[in-house]
């Protein structure tokens, strides 16, 4: 959950630099304005932005540039 626990309209999940994939949530309170949640894999970053972002639409970045 976003420390702000306000509803999400948007999840991105795309591949992190260093390994595993990214669910990146705004988030004001965060640094940077995200809440990052690392897994490995990326059909995990799927379920988990579904689970627990069930109304948020899910975007998949395939590209690790973010292109």
């Amino acid at each position: 959950m976003t420390l702000s626990d306000k509803p999400v309209d948007e999840v991105v999940v795309r591949p992190d630099n260093d390994a595993g994939w990214r669910l990146e949530v705004p988030d004001a309170a965060r640094p940077d304005g995200v809440f990052v949640t690392i897994v490995a894999h990326k059909q995990d970053a799927l379920r988990l932005a579904a689970d627990m972002y069930p109304t948020a639409h899910v975007r998949v970045i395939d590209d690790p540039s973010g292109a």
